[in-house]
């Protein structure tokens, strides 16, 4: 499935090579920003370039001005939602405790409804979207790599070695957090989307590290 594009509509799409003003930014950012609005109400597949456009309070040719089609800004989106995720996973964290480590960390990622929909929305849409694949698999390693350094120095800092690969571990760190967002927003009643992950984080690690 091709998402919509409109080549009469994008004559400046070639522009995306020269350096980005500061005003043509602010432009940008407000689309990504509408985008991700409109996203996370109607998905990536039912939202239109119309509903964008409108949500930011531009025109078509303001969209196409910018990002060649529906399908590049998508992925500039994707892009800008990685770097958030790799800025909140803040190596300065660490301490001599690893429970403090991840009480900390967890605190400076408090993911809202919105966050938790957009992402799942650019999972599916990779998911259904050969192209998008292989941009949205590069963005998971990224997150994934950060943290695994994060947790490599956090237990070199106590003494510790893990007793399975780092890198798995780090996967299962993301499985938990992402299942602890998932039930939280399904439940009306709770407060707290990060409350699975700070129950479980700690004695996961505990169990698999041991002294070095």
């Amino acid at each position: 499935m091709t998402i919509e594009k409109t080549a009469s509509d994008n004559p400046d799409c070639a522009q995306t090579c020269q350096p980005v003003s500061a005003r043509r930014q602010a432009t940008r950012d407000r689309l990504l920003d509408a985008a991700q609005a409109v996203f996370a109400a109607k998905g990536v597949h039912g939202a239109s370039v119309e509903d964008i456009c409108e949500a930011a309070g531009f025109t078509r040719g303001a969209l196409y001005s910018n990002f060649a089609d529906k399908e590049e800004l998508t992925r500039a989106l994707l892009e800008r939602q990685r770097n958030r995720q790799l800025a909140q996973v803040d190596l300065t964290t660490i301490t001599e405790d690893m429970v403090k480590t991840i009480e900390l960390l967890l605190r400076h990622h408090q993911p809202d409804r919105e966050f938790y929909l957009i992402q799942s929305e650019l999972t599916l849409h990779a998911l259904r979207e050969p192209e998008v694949a292989r941009p949205a698999l590069e963005a998971d390693r990224a997150l994934r790599d950060r943290l695994e350094t994060l947790i490599s120095a956090g237990m070199a800092r106590l003494g510790l070695e893990p007793v399975v690969e780092v890198r798995d571990l780090a996967e299962a760190v993301l499985g938990i957090s992402e299942r602890s967002m998932k039930t939280s927003f399904l439940d009306p009643e709770s407060s707290d989307p990060l409350r699975l992950a700070r129950l479980l984080l700690p004695p996961l690690l505990s169990a698999f590290t041991r002294s070095a």
